[in-house]
């Protein structure tokens, strides 16, 4: 008797892109989402128990209800490609002077114009028999970025499928190479003032609808619902004066809407709030830029203990939309030094 245990560290993840919705893909090894650290499937059959009078106490019948299929991924962020399919399409050749950029586009579909959706594919080696289950008709519907103080630049999707499908044809994958991305890369940008903070999380939800027809245990293909970007900034809270620095007080002002007090209403003026990470200037270095344009600050949180040293802020605010760049909204765009 043969027992076979799957584990983690013998487990890939890569996708492929439908050409018509719930059609499946071959997802490729090369297409990799990042240096993915976590993964959760969850698959229910939703059963629909059934009795009737005169049955007694306990159910008679049981029958398959509409079928659900759904999970999550965490990971160290590496390569922005993958988030195409929460924001739209990529573009640009990943110069300098032409980047990679992630265009909003606003509807599911397979031309040009409209984001199509993936197969997932989770393999696991096993000693004679592999594991394989490929998800067709995926969409993501968020997307978490988080930049905490001594870590890697950490991404999070959650996401909806259509059918999964079992097998044990492992594809032949490599780990990827890349290095991931790291805080003391990046800075937080207020409409051209650096911001000096300890987290920067950032997350785009996509609202997705999901509806089933008549006949079919499986959801047709989804609808993206209304685009939602919000951010969440942690810092030291102190006054700085210096030119093109924005301190804590200054910010507190933007809250605000007005000097030292709480405006008596009306709009606020709106920022723009970015997480620029630079390697460097030699070659092989990459340079990122994830944008918010008209963005607001929400909340304000202000503990003020007696021990633990300096206070430490939270806000939490919203953009509008991602960076208006020559008729498109670009939330992430990237080079790579040459």
């Amino acid at each position: 008797m043969a027992i076979e245990f799957y584990k983690g560290f013998d487990t890939y993840v890569i996708y492929g892109e439908e050409t018509s919705y719930g059609a499946g893909a071959s997802p490729a090894a090369g297409n990799k989402i990042g240096k993915v650290t976590n993964v959760s499937l969850n698959m229910n059959n939703n059963m629909i128990r059934s009795q009737s009078m005169g049955d007694g106490r306990n159910a008679t019948s049981s029958v398959a209800g509409p079928f659900d299929v759904s999970g999550t991924l965490d990971f160290d962020v590496d390569d922005f490609t993958f988030m195409q399919y929460a924001i739209g399409t990529i573009q640009g050749s990943g110069t300098a002077a032409d980047p990679y950029e992630l265009v909003e586009l606003d509807n599911i579909g397979y031309d040009a114009t409209n984001i199509p959706t993936i197969a997932l594919e989770f393999g696991s080696e096993g000693d004679a028999t592999d594991d394989v289950t490929t998800v067709s008709g995926v969409v993501l519907s968020g997307l978490t970025l988080t930049a905490n103080a001594g870590e890697t630049l950490k991404g999070s999707c959650d996401w909806i499928g259509k059918v999964p499908t079992a097998s044990t044809s492992l594809e032949s994958y490599t780990p990827s190479t890349n290095a991931p991305f790291v805080f003391q890369q990046g800075t937080v940008d207020i409409s051209g003032d650096s911001f000096q903070c300890t987290s920067f999380s950032w997350t785009l939800s996509n609202n997705i609808q999901t509806y089933r027809n008549l006949g079919d245990r499986f959801i047709a293909q989804p609808t993206t619902g209304l685009r939602r970007y919000d951010f969440s900034i942690t810092f030291r809270f102190k006054y700085d004066d210096t030119g093109g620095v924005m301190s804590g007080t200054e910010l507190r002002d933007i809250f605000f809407g007005a000097s030292n007090t709480p405006t008596t209403g009306g709009a606020l003026t709106a920022k723009n709030v970015s997480l620029d990470i630079s390697e460097g200037a030699a070659s092989g270095d990459r340079v990122v830029a994830i944008d918010l344009e008209d963005c607001f600050i929400n909340d304000w949180t202000q503990p003020m203990p007696l021990e633990g040293g300096v206070f430490e802020i939270t806000v939490n605010g919203y953009g509008h939309k991602g960076l208006t760049d020559s008729g498109d909204l670009v939330p992430i765009r990237w080079y790579t030094v040459a």
